[in-house]
């Protein structure tokens, strides 16, 4: 849905203007022009390792529910969690070949 990235940036902004929140200092590298792309990794906060620990991040999260809406959210993570299971339901082709031994 192209409206839930926009919708989640300005709930988060809107969060942190309200809460008064620091948002710390400024980055001005660029990891593209930087010769050592591992220093700014280092200083980078974790992303979800895939869709169902971003699903479990997202039910943590009260600030995007709120901001979302409730019902929105619920839906959301409800028809994730069904896709997620539906992929997690098919081998793939390495998985076939290289961990089934019968």
């Amino acid at each position: 849905n192209p409206y839930l990235l926009p919708a989640a940036l300005l709930s988060a902004g809107m969060s942190g203007v309200e809460s008064k929140m620091d948002p710390g200092n400024p980055h001005s590298s660029n990891a593209y022009d930087d010769a050592d792309p591992n220093k700014i990794l280092i200083r980078a906060s974790t992303l979800p390792q895939n869709l169902l620990d971003a699903l479990r991040a997202l039910e943590k999260d009260s600030v995007m529910s709120e901001g979302l809406g409730l019902e929105c959210t619920t839906a959301l993570i409800k028809l994730r969690k069904e896709q997620w299971l539906d992929f997690t339901r098919h081998l793939t082709e390495w998985e076939l070949k290289n961990t089934l031994d019968c």
